[in-house]
């Protein structure tokens, strides 16, 4: 005989109430202090306020305070925003900073789960800007057994807690390429060098809709750079303003808020490439390795000459041009062989890198597609 168990459909009201701190006013509070006090500004962040080891102590026992694995929940500004108690001394601001006092029905780490896709009763659709008791107490929760909800709550925390060793695991790769990027810079002690007109060639070669044939054309553009994706390809009919044509292996740097770095390294050009018009190709001469002088443009070296050499009213319209990136100095450059050596230390990094944020990508897939398989 095969016994299916439905989960169950129930408001978070029926298993407990809002709770919150007693109230902590702002002469009570100091800059430094024994007893870190979070406001709805600092929650979840470093606190800027604080309170006396025995005010901590009087309202702790005098008052509601949360239990070791409460789930925190931001009632204003970014609402819903969800913070597990550890334990630690704390305190926190009244009414901005909530949790559900809830009974044994129910798990902490199972909840944990539940809030990473809540939609709060009497929210959906609307701006509000505060997350009311009854918002909280109101909303629809669809349950399994208690030692169901345990077992889902630690699997969901495992994959968190996986994710978050994977990003440890990217910081501190990022950190040694930084370090190690460092080779491609000269000492700051003079300006003197050899500029980077003499290392590349520019030839930008437009093109418009109304010249292109009937074809698909690969486009290398800013949102795709920005956000890690793979360049799209496109049909000549789609295309509504002027590109540059790719027609050999170059850099593509980015003439558009040079402090992100944008530079794009195109070691082999597909059939019919194109760029925005705000990139400027750069076809390498024989004395430089391409893989080098790329990681030399992301260099902080390159970058501060890039930003002192910048036209616009603020970072993110400021821009460089073309003439002005080519009379960048380059000094100290090593042998092409050198190059090379130094250039493939550094596509390692970068490779594991992008391999690590593909497994923290597919580790938050994997929680995305149990949480909404699970709370349909």
């Amino acid at each position: 005989m095969i016994i299916i168990i439905v989960w169950e459909q129930r408001k978070l009201g029926e298993f407990g109430s809002v709770a919150m701190n007693k109230r902590i006013f702002k002469k009570q509070t100091t800059k430094l202090g024994d007893v870190p006090f979070y406001k709805i500004g600092t929650f979840g962040k470093k606190p800027d306020a604080y309170i006396s080891n025995e005010l901590f102590e009087e309202y702790k026992s005098k008052y509601p305070y949360p239990e070791t694995g409460d789930l925190l929940i931001s009632a204003s500004g970014s609402i819903g925003r969800i913070v597990e108690y550890k334990g630690q001394k704390a305190y926190f601001q009244d009414s901005n900073i909530v949790w559900l006092k809830h009974n044994d029905q129910l798990n902490n780490l199972f909840l944990k789960a539940f809030y990473h896709i809540v939609k709060w009763d009497g929210t959906e659709g609307s701006t509000i800007k505060r997350l009311y008791n009854k918002n909280i107490l109101r909303t629809k929760i669809s349950l399994p057994t208690v030692l169901e909800q345990e077992k889902i709550g630690e699997i969901i925390e495992h994959i968190e807690q996986l994710t978050a060793l994977q990003q440890r695991k990217i910081d501190l790769l990022i950190q040694i390429s930084k370090v190690l990027s460092k080779i491609t810079q000269p000492k700051l002690t003079t300006i003197n060098g050899i500029m980077l007109k003499e290392f590349v060639n520019v030839k930008i070669k437009t093109i418009n809709t109304s010249k292109l044939k009937k074809n698909k054309y690969l486009e290398y553009s800013m949102p795709a750079f920005d956000n890690n994706e793979v360049p799209q390809i496109i049909s000549s009919k789609n295309i509504r303003s002027s590109k540059i044509l790719i027609e050999k292996p170059v850099i593509l740097f980015n003439k558009l808020n040079v402090r992100k770095r944008r530079v794009w390294n195109l070691k082999k050009i597909q059939t019919n490439a194109i760029a925005s018009t705000e990139f400027i190709p750069l076809e390498l001469k024989p004395s430089i390795d391409q893989n080098y002088l790329y990681f030399l443009l992301k260099s902080d070296y390159v970058t501060a000459q890039m930003i002192a050499r910048s036209t616009g009213s603020s970072n993110s319209q400021k821009r460089i041009r073309k003439e002005d990136l080519l009379s960048i100095r380059i000094r100290n450059l090593p042998s092409i062989e050198k190059q090379r050596k130094i250039a493939n230390i550094l596509l390692n990094y970068e490779k594991l890198i992008h391999q690590n944020k593909e497994i923290k990508k597919i580790l938050l897939s994997l929680k995305k597609s149990l949480l909404q398989q699970m709370f349909i």
